[in-house]
């Protein structure tokens, strides 16, 4: 069963609404806001890698903020499925996107034998799987990332937190209830888009 209960706030495709599966967890909009208001300008012409995607909320909603390009990564058949209509629906065009349909980890293995590089990864995980450090250590593991590349991670507040390790440095957090949004800053020797400081 689908859900169209989740709009995109800001941009070229504001008030339009998506569809999502009701088999996974959205980001609610009030911590989907509040990921793009501290990310700011930083989003227009970001390359953005959105992991677990599930609907494709962030990646779409930062595309309509102005992101360069989006890459999708969700191991879910439906929820793929779901977010290449949710694009079609918003005739959002080719070149902006692309899906790729499995696990996020082998995703970061492979992405680094294309040779492009993101300043911008959403991840939004499986709560209470312990899945921060092994994101972190999978994306220090492969050169697919800009200097100064921002992680921003959604979480359960019982997950702990590496506040420096694998060349991440944890720069911000904001609490909702029993989720946390966590911010994480590396240095890499990329030298082409940089956002802007957070």
């Amino acid at each position: 069963m689908l859900k169209l209960n989740i709009k995109i706030n800001s941009g070229l495709y504001k008030s339009r609404r998506i569809q999502a599966p009701s088999s996974i967890r959205p980001t609610q909009d009030k911590i989907k806001q509040a990921i793009f208001n501290i990310f700011g300008k930083c989003i227009v012409d970001a390359n953005v890698l959105d992991l677990f995607s599930g609907s494709g909320a962030l990646g779409i909603e930062a595309i309509s903020r102005g992101a360069k390009y989006v890459l999708f990564v969700e191991s879910n058949r439906l929820a793929a499925r779901i977010i290449a209509e949710n694009i079609k629906n918003l005739k959002i065009p080719n070149h902006l996107w692309d899906i790729l349909i499995m696990d996020a980890y082998k995703a970061m293995a492979m992405l680094h034998t294309r040779n492009k590089y993101y300043n911008i990864v959403f991840a939004d995980p499986p709560y209470d799987k312990n899945q921060i450090k092994k994101i972190l250590q999978t994306l220090s593991q492969y050169d697919i990332l800009e200097r100064n590349s921002i992680i921003a991670i959604e979480h359960s507040f019982r997950e702990s937190i590496p506040e420096n390790e694998y060349n991440f440095l944890l720069i911000k957090q904001k609490k909702y209830r029993d989720t946390i949004l966590s911010f994480f800053k590396t240095n890499h020797e990329k030298t082409s888009h940089i956002p802007g400081n957070i």
